[in-house]
């Protein structure tokens, strides 16, 4: 869980920022910066509990339904710079989880075998795929983990 929750796991979320640094960058100096910044990150997650977040709860709720769920997402990412930050961070995300959590390799075989063919490996759907197998809840609650 650690492993996990670790900011500095590389799955490449450093190479997109959402628009932060453009976002800060088009407002005059005399604009408190702290204000931006939760101004910002208020609207990036809402923007991404309405765009991503279904699709975790998607996943992790029918496994067996990422190979389609994926396909989705990719068509309601419309940014070629989110789409590609996206694939990055989810194919790092599950040969992360292959490589340290997964004994059984029949878990989300149809889905890992299209990602490592190329197709697909959006994060959010990789995210729901590993929740659901590491017995993450959904809630708040205590949950088992890998």
């Amino acid at each position: 869980m650690l492993l996990l929750g670790d900011s500095a796991l590389p799955i490449g979320s450093f190479a997109f920022s959402s628009g932060l640094e453009s976002y800060i960058h088009h407002y005059p100096p005399d604009c408190g910066s702290y204000e931006l910044v939760i101004r910002f990150l208020t609207d990036s997650l809402r923007s991404v509990a309405y765009t991503t977040l279904p699709f975790v709860n998607a996943a992790h709720s029918t496994p067996q339904s990422a190979v389609d769920l994926d396909d989705h997402f990719d068509a309601t990412v419309t940014c070629p710079v989110a789409r590609r930050a996206s694939l990055a961070q989810g194919k790092a995300l599950l040969t992360i989880w292959e490589k340290a959590f997964l004994s059984d390799k029949g878990v989300a075989e149809a889905y890992r075998g299209q990602v490592k063919s190329g197709v697909g490996g959006h994060f959010g759907v990789a995210w729901g795929i590993v929740s659901s197998h590491c017995k993450i809840s959904k809630g708040m609650g205590r949950s088992n983990v890998c």
